[in-house]
This record gives C-alpha cells, sequence and structure tokens, in this order.
C-alpha cells in the first residue's frame, strides 16, 4: 500500500515513588493498575507490608508483577483482535504488538479487506501506530484489471452524465481522478466498488466533489430538458449514463466524452451555451466519426 500511516506515539511514564506518599498518589495508582487489568499489580501496590512505606528503606517490585509494557501490549492485542473477529473475512489475519504498534500479516482476497482490517485496527482501543503485511493477489495484467475496474464504475447506479471519473492503473494501483455532484458521498462509495475488484492492489481517489449550489442544480435541470427534446440527442433520455458528460461548476459548463458526429457534438454546444444561468462553454468531446 502506497503512503505511509504515520500518527503521533503517545507513551506513558510511570516513576514509582521511593519515598513515603499520601493516600491521594496510592488512591492513583492503584486506578491505573486496575485500567490494566492487572490484579497482581493492584495487589501489590496497596500491599503495605511489602512496600515498607513507613520506613526508610526503598520499594523493591514485588517479582509477581506483570510489567506494565506487557500489560498494555495484550490490551492492545485483544482489542484488535476483538475488531476483526467483527469480520468473517479478516479472522485469520496475525496481529502483532509492540506496545501500542500493531502490525497485521496474512492473505485477503481484496483490497477492500485489506483497508477495512486497517481501519477496524485503528479504531481499537489503545492503537497508536499500524504496520501492514497484508498480501493481496494480484491481476495477471493491468489491461484485465483495467476492463474490471470500467465495469465496476459504469454499474454505480449513481454515476450519471453529470459526473466526470477517469482513472489510470499501475502496476495494480489505480488513480481515480474527476469531479462528481455532492448529492452523496459518491468518492467513498467508488473506493468501495475499486477496492472490491480482484487483483487491485492500492486505490487512490482523487475525486472533487462539485458546487452545491442551487443555480448550479437549475442549469443541469434547464440543460436536461433542452438536450433531449433535441432529435440528435432524444436517444439518451433513458441512459443513465451516456457517452458524454456535462460538468457544471459555478455556471462553467465542460462538455466531455464522445458525439456521434462534428454536427452533433457543435449542435449540443450551442443548446448549452443558450441555456440560462450558464457563463461559459468549453467543448472537449471528442467526435466517433
Amino acid at each position: 500500500m502506497k503512503g505511509v500511516l504515520s500518527v503521533v506515539v503517545l507513551s506513558l511514564l510511570f516513576a514509582w515513588p521511593t519515598e513515603a506518599k499520601t493516600k491521594k498518589r496510592e488512591s492513583s495508582v492503584e486506578r491505573l493498575a486496575y485500567r490494566f487489568g492487572s490484579a497482581d499489580a493492584l495487589a501489590s501496590n496497596t500491599d503495605t507490608t511489602n512496600r515498607g512505606r513507613f520506613s526508610d528503606s526503598p520499594y523493591v517490585p514485588d517479582s509477581t508483577v506483570v510489567p506494565m509494557a506487557t500489560q498494555t501490549g495484550d490490551f492492545v492485542k485483544s482489542a484488535v483482535e476483538a475488531e476483526l473477529q467483527k469480520d468473517g473475512a479478516l479472522r485469520r489475519l496475525e496481529v502483532l504488538v509492540a506496545g501500542t504498534e500493531v502490525t497485521l500479516m496474512g492473505l485477503v482476497r481484496t483490497f477492500w479487506e485489506k483497508s477495512e482490517a486497517l481501519r477496524r485496527t485503528f479504531e481499537a482501543s489503545g492503537v497508536s501506530t499500524v504496520a501492514s503485511q497484508i498480501e493481496v493477489p494480484r491481476a495477471e495484467d493491468d489491461q484485465d484489471l483495467t476492463e474490471d475496474v470500467i465495469k465496476a464504475i459504469q454499474r454505480y447506479s449513481y454515476y450519471t452524465m453529470w459526473d466526470q471519473v477517469d482513472f489510470r492503473v499501475n502496476e495494480g494501483a489505480v488513480i481515480v481522478t474527476g469531479r462528481v455532484t455532492p448529492v452523496r458521498d459518491k468518492a467513498g462509495e467508488l473506493f468501495e466498488r475499486i477496492a472490491k475488484v480482484r487483483g487491485v492492489q492500492d486505490v487512490q481517489m482523487n475525486l472533487e466533489p462539485l458546487p452545491a449550489g442551487r443555480s448550479d442544480e437549475r442549469i443541469r435541470n434547464a440543460i436536461a430538458r433542452q438536450l433531449f427534446l433535441n432529435p440528435h440527442f432524444e436517444r439518451f433520455r433513458t441512459m443513465r449514463n451516456p457517452p458524454f458528460h456535462i460538468i457544471v461548476d459555478n455556471g462553467i459548463v465542460t462538455l466531455l466524452g464522445y458525439a456521434q458526429s462534428q454536427i452533433d457534438k457543435l449542435e449540443m454546444q450551442r443548446i448549452v451555451a443558450q441555456t440560462l444561468g450558464v457563463l461559459r462553454v468549453e467543448n472537449q468531446l471528442q467526435t466517433i466519426r
């Protein structure tokens, strides 16, 4: 997975008293021991016989006390494993813990499962850093993978002619760019669809949400009414994802994709330019013939 996940590692340093302390200090130590689930530590910290707290002799810890670092590691590992157990596809992953740093190892079917394992691990209590040694099976070649990603995007129910989604594949990594309407979390939903494609090794989403203004929405509705009344384009009325895309951004309209002919290309530009509220038209349509 490209990129480095980095977070600040927080460390708690506990300085044990060498001299007599007040009851208030003792209570705080007891609470810390209880927080990390060590009955032995709690017992030894409250044992006035071993502590010699009324003498000048320094305190010598009981050999039965489990070190705090070990307690923390066990606590974190249990928390991570509990999170992974919630997803059947992640239960066989191996969890290695060093303090509050977690390493995940094993094999999953898709990049989506890998990303879910990382997300769930970060959500586990006490985790500060996560390293991944999770493997995802690769596709035979990028060409086959590209075709599968195209299908995943085209079958997305909310991908319409008002959206622009482009991507490229490089050694299994899918880099997605474009602009989408802000009616829902399209970037997140497309990420999930692409990440579930077998063979994908990484997904980088660079989708920009378009402005949510009412003015642009009125322009879209007006363009659609005029466009699909025109004999050149009426056959596309019922198509959710036609071969052309119309991007409306603060009154500036960009035409993308394909038109059947040069006549269709210019006719679409004329219709859009005459729509109330349109400030400028950028015609980037390509013609099929």
